[in-house]
């Protein structure tokens, strides 16, 4: 009876703690033409119930094999329900030192991901809008299929 009592315990714990690491938005805009405009912003619209926590913003960009760049910056915003607007510019690396892709392969598209907003305290309930913009000197960022915002409990709170 201790037994089962125990791995009762433990699969309930394993439980609760694999629910506390799902996001509370994990949102994805798609290319059908594999190509991000400069002009094109990217909304994205997570709602926050848990007032006062600390989350992680973080945009996991994916791009198609034969991508001819290493980088790629962008622009992120965050405004909260009542207006607070927090502004980021990033690089997203996505070759390394020799050459090679970045990130995690499915097929022939590459995933790589960065924490925008690190142990950002989402002080409001409500939906807050976040937006992404690349700022290349191009128009058009061939190569790029998809844009992913994910926001998650941080570890810390």
């Amino acid at each position: 009876m201790m037994k089962k009592t125990l791995l009762l315990f433990a699969a309930l714990t394993l439980t609760f703690c694999a629910c506390n690491r799902k996001p509370i938005y994990d949102e994805t805009v798609s290319f059908q033409e594999r190509s991000w405009n400069r002009f094109r912003v990217l909304t994205f619209q997570p709602e926050v119930e848990k007032a006062g926590r600390y989350y992680d913003v973080v945009v996991k960009i994916s791009y198609a094999d034969g991508f001819e760049y290493d980088q790629i910056p962008f622009h992120a915003i965050l405004t909260a329900p009542d207006g607070q607007r927090n502004i980021v510019r990033k690089n997203m690396k996505v070759r390394n030192a020799e050459g090679g892709y970045l990130g995690e392969a499915y097929g022939d598209v590459w995933t790589t991901g960065k924490v925008v907003f690190e142990h950002k305290q989402l002080k409001d309930p409500g939906v807050y809008t976040f937006t992404v913009q690349q700022m290349t000197q191009y128009y058009e960022l061939p190569g790029v299929v998809a844009v992913n915002c994910v926001v998650k409990l941080s570890e810390k709170q």
